[in-house]
Order: C-alpha cells, then structure tokens, then sequence
C-alpha cells in the first residue's frame, strides 16, 4: 500500500512540475516562415517579418502578433532532448479547428507541424 501511495505521489509531482516548467513563459520572435512537409522535405512559403509573441498561459499556448491572435490547446509535454547542444521541447496540442499540432522549442526557434496536412509554420528571432 505504502509503494502504490508513493508511486501516486511521484506521478502527480512530476505531473505538476512538467506544467510549472511552461507556463508562464513568453518568448518574442522576428519572423514566421510557413511551408509544407512534402517526403521528408521542407518546401518554403511565405516569410513574414512581424513581432510575434508566443506564450505558455494554463496549458495552453497563445500566439500574438500586431494583427491577429490565436489558441492553442491541451498543451502537453510530449520530450526534451539534446541536440547538437541545443534543448529542444516538444509538446502536442490543438487548434482551434481540433487538429493535432506537435510544438517545438529551441533557443531562438519556435516551430509547430500540423500533422493534418503537414503544414509547418517556423517562428525565428533575428540575432
């Protein structure tokens, strides 16, 4: 009983510190370049220069920019790993459509994939 009652405990504080890792965080970047998954390939679209701020609010992750706003929802962590030196996060989450989104986080690089329709929006901050 007492290791089903600490395997319980342990589970809801890592829960909770998981959580208490992204939210609140805020980060701005300089330019969204949107594109598309096509065989493993990156085809770009457009690049926009803009001031977009991209927040970890109560699981869910908000995305504002001068000219329009959006939610994203049911954040949950999915992995962190090391690459090259560099962390990188990964959460999943949904639109506002209920497509499922997988988030990533890197120092200077915020992208999300739709995995709907491969659609890939990669948000950069200009050093």
């Amino acid at each position: 009983m007492k290791k089903l009652i600490l395997s319980f405990v342990v589970l809801i504080i890592f829960t909770l510190s998981t959580y208490a890792q992204i939210d609140g965080q805020a980060e701005t970047y300089d330019s969204i370049e949107s594109g598309a998954l096509v065989n493993g390939d990156f085809l770009k679209g457009d690049i926009e220069s803009e001031n977009i701020k991209v927040e970890f609010v109560n699981e869910t992750i908000e995305i504002t920019s001068d000219n329009d706003s959006i939610v994203f929802t049911g954040v949950k962590s999915i992995e962190t790993s090391v690459v090259n030196h560099m962390e990188i996060k990964r959460y999943s989450c949904k639109n506002p459509s209920g497509d499922l989104l997988i988030c990533s986080v890197a120092e200077g690089v915020f992208s999300i994939v739709n995995t709907d329709n491969n659609l890939v929006d990669i948000y950069t901050k200009n050093y």
